[in-house]
Parts: C-alpha cells; structure tokens; sequence
C-alpha cells in the first residue's frame, strides 16, 4: 500500500536487526578480548593491563561509532523522530540539583577494572530530582520496573570479560540449540507443502478422469497457492542454512572439547574458537539478509506487475460498459 511505500518499516527492521546482531557480535570479541581487543601477553604491570583496557575499549567505541554511522545513513531514520529519543542512562550526572558543584566527593571502586573513581554525593533531597531525570532515560525499557535487577548467581552480566568456558555457555550453545529448535519445525512445514502438493496433482488427475472441469480449476489454484506460499517462505534454504549452522558449531564445540587444560588457555586458540564462531554466525546472518532482501525485490516486482496489470484491464472494462 502508499502508507507502507512511505513509513518502508520492512528496510528499517532488516537494517536494525542485522546491526544489532553485529554490536552483539563485537561485544562478544570485546569481553573475550580476541582480535582488535587483544591486549599484550607481555605486560605484567596494572598499569600496563589497565592500559590494554583502555585500548580495548576504544577499540570498540570506533567500531560503534562506525555502526552508527551505518545505521543513520542507510535506514533514513534521519528523516523520523528515531535520535528525539534518550538511549542511554544517566550514568554522568547523579544528582538534579543546580549549582551544587561543591558536593562532596565519594569513592566508587569497579571491581571489572580494578579502578577506583571519584563521584559526587548527591546531597540530601536530591533522590526525587533524581527520580525524575532517570524517568526520560528509561523508554525504551532496557531495565524492569525502572531499575537496573541484580545479577543472578552465575548468570551472564552481559558486559564483564568472559572466559572461554563463559563464551561456550553463553554465546555458542544457546545459539546452537536456537538453531537447533528451528529446524523440526521448518522440516514439519516443509514435509506439509509437498504432501499438499501431492494430493493437488493426484486429485487433479481424478478429477480429469471423471470429467469434472470446473473442480480442476478450484484444485488447480489451490495448487498454485500452495507452491506460491513454499516459495515466499524458502523453507528448503532457512533448512540448510540452520542445518549448516548448528553442524559447524557443533564441530567447533567438539573440538574445543578435546583440547587439554594447557591448550584451552593458550590465547590462539581462545581466538580461534571466539573467530570461528562468530564467523558462523555471521555467514548464516549475511544469508538470512541477503535472502530476506531478495524477498522483498520480489514482493515488490510482483505488486507492481499487479498494478500495471490492474491499468490495464481498467480500460478495457470501462469501453464494454459504454457499448
């Protein structure tokens, strides 16, 4: 329709939601420190391990700025109220009073980087000021109830450096079992579409042995609406797409496994693994895109043939109307 033509929300979600699996994939690189967020085994210094830390996280700040770049020029969410919105907390100014800069300071120790910062205490009667300036950082609900909940005992902070066996919990098997759970049902599908088929040409064949001619067309169309849906889905590509997935992280996991405790924590090999994986995900992601935008194309095509088609014929009928 025009107003689909106009807001294009299927361009924006493809673009969103393969930049979103990108950040994710640099975030993983990034806690595990492997690629461009190597540090140097050298140093054994603080000072020096900080500095790898700083590095590390500059490293990611361009590759984020990059992104944005990306997003902002490639889903014309310039031209929308998109950037109105607040996307980050409040996590520089604490306190909503005005001209209270000689608050005194407190000392908050990240226990991540082994720092030791300086903060303003809020003074008191600055928590409902506060309360109010947190409230607009809030929108887009990244935190439940509208506070930051605890960390579970062993759960996933889904910012601290992982370690390798982190990175296989967290990253690789659920990714792999995400995959793993798509397949039975795509088979299911796709197992329904040519049995439907089947029963299309057998009842086809029947009825044009009984001579039954207004039947036929009704089943005949039915037949071409089910190939029509078989081929809007894919579902023989998403198969071997998942299929192709979950075989290599499977191997990837299998050969993780059968390293010795030395091997595991060479930093190659923790880079091998964290490269291979995400290398992974990212070919299934690029084919998911690439075919998801084919789709499109085609979507596209076939409404315009449809509206050329509909001109067409519109002529034709007004002159049988007026004879």
């Amino acid at each position: 329709t025009g107003f689909t033509a106009i807001i294009d929300p299927s361009r924006k979600w493809l673009q969103l939601r393969n930049s979103a699996y990108h950040v994710e994939s640099e975030i993983w690189r990034f806690r595990t420190r492997v690629g461009e967020y190597e540090g140097q085994a050298s140093v054994a210094t603080a000072h020096g391990r900080l500095d790898d830390e700083r590095k590390a996280e500059q490293q990611l700040q361009v590759k984020l700025l990059q992104l944005q770049g990306h997003i902002r020029l490639s889903t014309g969410l310039q031209e929308t109220a998109f950037y109105a919105k607040p996307m980050t907390t409040n996590d520089v100014k604490m306190s909503g009073h005005k001209g209270n800069d000689q608050a005194p300071a407190a000392q908050v120790t990240v226990p991540l980087l082994g720092r030791t910062l300086l903060s303003q205490k809020p003074p008191s009667g600055a928590r409902e000021e506060d309360a109010k300036l947190r409230r607009w950082h809030f929108q887009h609900h990244q935190y439940k109830c509208g506070h930051q909940d605890a960390v579970p005992h062993g759960g996933d902070s889904f910012h601290a450096p992982a370690r390798p066996e982190d990175y296989i919990r967290w990253r690789l098997v659920p990714t792999m079992k995400f995959y793993q759970k798509r397949i039975p049902g795509y088979a299911f599908k796709r197992r329904l579409f040519q049995v439907l088929l089947l029963a299309c040409g057998l009842t086809t064949s029947l009825l044009a042995a009984i001579n039954k001619p207004h039947w036929t067309a009704i089943v005949a169309a039915v037949s071409s609406a089910v190939v029509s849906t078989q081929e809007f889905l894919d579902l023989e590509r998403k198969l071997q797409r998942y299929s192709a997935a979950t075989h290599s992280l499977a191997n990837i996991l299998v050969t993780w496994q059968r390293l010795t405790e030395v091997d595991q924590a060479n930093a190659g090999m923790i880079s091998a693994l964290v490269e291979q994986t995400e290398s992974v995900i990212n070919e299934e992601r690029n084919a998911w895109i690439s075919e998801a935008q084919a789709a499109q194309q085609f979507a596209r095509e076939s409404a315009k043939e449809q509206e050329e088609k509909e001109e067409k014929d519109e002529p034709g009928k007004k002159g049988g109307g007026s004879v």
